[in-house]
């Protein structure tokens, strides 16, 4: 890979998120939904492409948006995954999770990738104002392009796999 300093950032964040999920997952469980409202397939998929669009902002604070979105979604997953499994319904939450929760998740570690690829490039432009250094860099712009264009058409998929499953599992 040719930029592992911020796909390590990426996995770190997303991983400590987990971490501190789990953690906190003890008081969770005592606070869980039996039955949570469904929202339809076309508010999860923009509630996502939100995230992303947010992620990709963090590019203007030197990735730190970018890896808090990540850490704070981790934390959430971390929370969710460890209230069930105090519950002692550890299966039921990683099936239910597991055939959009792969795509969910893999779409924001690629679009942050993508995101924290461009940091440098867009301080670089601030820092000299050439416009003609993008050119220079255009098989980092396309790969950007390229993993947050991936990122929507997986969360796309997401939103439409967890809609389903909610309708044939409620």
């Amino acid at each position: 890979m040719a930029h592992p300093k911020p796909w390590l950032a990426v996995l770190g964040a997303y991983v400590c998120g987990l971490l501190l999920g789990l953690l906190a997952a003890e008081d969770l469980a005592h606070r869980l939904v039996a039955h949570p409202h469904q929202l339809p397939a076309l508010a999860i998929i923009q509630h996502n492409l939100l995230v992303l669009v947010i992620m990709f902002l963090g590019i203007f604070t030197v990735g730190a948006l970018t890896l808090l979105v990540l850490l704070i979604n981790g934390v959430m997953l971390g929370a969710v995954v460890g209230a069930y499994a105090w519950k002692g319904k550890l299966t039921a939450v990683l099936l239910a999770l597991a055939p959009h929760g792969m795509l969910e998740v893999g779409a924001f570690l690629l679009a942050a990738y993508g995101d924290l690829l461009l940091v440098p490039l867009f301080w670089n432009f601030l820092r000299t104002g050439r416009w003609r250094s993008w050119y220079e860099h255009r098989q980092v712009l396309w790969r950007a392009l390229y993993l947050n264009s991936c990122a929507v058409a997986l969360l796309i998929c997401a939103g439409l796999i967890e809609h389903t499953l909610f309708l044939t599992v409620s």
